[in-house]
């Protein structure tokens, strides 16, 4: 009975420590995008079900996650509620090239004539080469603020 306690007790310090270390590296901004459940979950600005992980966006707050059908609803969601970023831990967006998540404020985007779920038509690509290819002649690439004063010009919140 008395090797236990001693066992016991070094289980729970491991756990304690365990679980510190998480929330650490979580406040230390090793925030990670959560899994999406397409056709299920809805989108927190426009309440479309998300159905096409491409075009799916992430902002995670100290409050929880919210997620997007489309990277335009994330950018006009982040200008209404957190005009200044203001309580925002992350956002994520996917490279269209590779279909991997990224962080949104290191993307470039490029709005082209193809098609979105809300109709925003905004790509986000990990390098200013790749979106440039993408946008070809005539389209801007626009980086992360760019597209945010986009979204507030779409009605997202203070110009």
């Amino acid at each position: 009975m008395r090797r236990a306690y001693p066992i016991a007790l070094a289980l729970l310090l491991t756990a304690g420590v365990a679980v510190v270390l998480v929330s650490l590296r979580e406040r230390a901004g090793d925030v990670r995008p959560r899994e999406i459940l397409l056709g299920v979950e809805t989108c927190a600005e426009c309440g479309m079900a998300i159905t096409e992980e491409p075009y799916a966006a992430e902002l995670i707050t100290e409050e929880g996650v919210a997620k997007f059908c489309d990277i335009g609803c994330m950018l006009v969601y982040r200008a209404k509620h957190h005009p200044r970023g203001e309580g925002v831990r992350a956002m994520f967006v996917h490279d269209w090239a590779t279909k991997q998540w990224m962080r949104a404020e290191r993307a470039f985007y490029v709005r082209a004539p193809l098609y979105t779920p809300m109709y925003y038509s905004l790509f986000a690509f990990h390098s200013r080469e790749e979106a440039e290819d993408f946008a070809g002649e005539g389209a801007k690439v626009w980086t992360f603020q760019e597209a945010l004063e986009f979204a507030r010009r779409q009605g997202g919140g203070p110009p």
